[in-house]
């Protein structure tokens, strides 16, 4: 299992929240098959304000 932190860059929160919404809409299909061809049983992400900056966190 991996765990990535990341940090956003400024001005691009807006975009993350709209390719998560996209991920769990549009495109969720996908990435259940993925999941299924790959034998994924998860994936998990949390956006973290900093006081340095914006992370993001995936499992």
């Amino acid at each position: 299992m991996g765990f990535v932190i990341a940090h956003l860059l400024e001005g691009k929160v807006d975009t993350w929240k709209a390719w998560i919404e996209e991920c769990n809409g549009a495109r969720s299909a996908g990435i259940k098959d993925m999941n299924q061809r790959h034998s994924l049983t998860r994936h998990a992400a949390w956006l973290a304000e900093t006081p340095m900056a914006t992370m993001v966190a995936v499992l």
